[in-house]
């Protein structure tokens, strides 16, 4: 485990928050990935460890984490929200294949729900601050409230498509898989990333593949205990 200190504490809507750390040595991670955070505390049957995405870029200085405040939350939600500037917490080393491929030839399909743009948050500032030579990226992101659109302005800098929809149908997965078949069929060697609650993630990869896509051709990320 790795030491941090809390830097900084941004409020990014309503109900989500970015907690910005720095970690106490040289930290590595490639855009996208996840890693273990443990905040000591008298935990409730949850315990005291949750995994969460890194949206922050490995070109930046500091850490980041991003998490939304709910009414019930468990006393791990509690402990993290009462934390402050300068408290610290610890994180395990960097995991997880939600990365960017290494070939640059190979188009990007992100298909994102809700909290689930924390990794495309991620990847996109990295190729952002990188170059995006040779790279073909399309977001599909569906919230049920305009103020959900996180990260837009980063993520829209190194698209070529993006389509960001406020819609709070339940059916709107079916909806956002066939636009990701579209636009798959229109870019060989596509590769889709499907991004958020874990439900939405099952069923779009579940859709895909009927549609005719390989598992091999699909990368997935989902978020434990979302809805939207």
């Amino acid at each position: 485990m790795t030491p941090t200190t809390i830097t900084r504490i941004e409020q990014n809507n309503d109900s989500t928050y970015t907690f910005w750390f720095t970690p106490e040595k040289t930290f590595d991670y490639s855009a996208g990935q996840f890693v273990e955070v443990f905040i000591p505390h008298e935990a409730d049957d949850r315990g005291t460890h949750r995994w969460f995405t890194l949206s922050s870029s490995p070109t930046e200085k500091l850490l980041a984490i991003t998490t939304r405040k709910v009414s019930k939350m468990s006393s791990f939600k509690h402990q993290l929200f009462s934390l402050k500037v300068g408290d610290q917490l610890l994180i395990s080393q960097a995991m997880g294949d939600f990365v960017l491929p290494m070939q640059r030839s190979i188009p990007i399909i992100f298909l994102v729900r809700g909290i689930g743009i924390t990794p495309v948050r991620s990847m996109t500032k990295f190729l952002s601050d990188t170059g995006t030579e040779n790279r073909d990226i399309s977001v599909i992101h569906n919230v049920k409230h305009s103020d959900d659109l996180l990260f837009k302005s980063i993520y829209d800098t190194v698209a070529s498509q993006t389509v960001s929809e406020v819609e709070k149908d339940n059916d709107v997965g079916k909806k956002m898989t066939l636009l990701a078949k579209e636009q798959f069929d229109t870019k060989p060697g596509s590769r889709v990333y499907i991004s958020g609650p874990e439900v939405f993630v099952e069923e779009s990869n579940h859709r895909l593949i009927e549609l005719g896509l390989k598992p091999s051709q699909i990368v997935t990320d989902y978020f434990h205990g979302y809805n939207a």
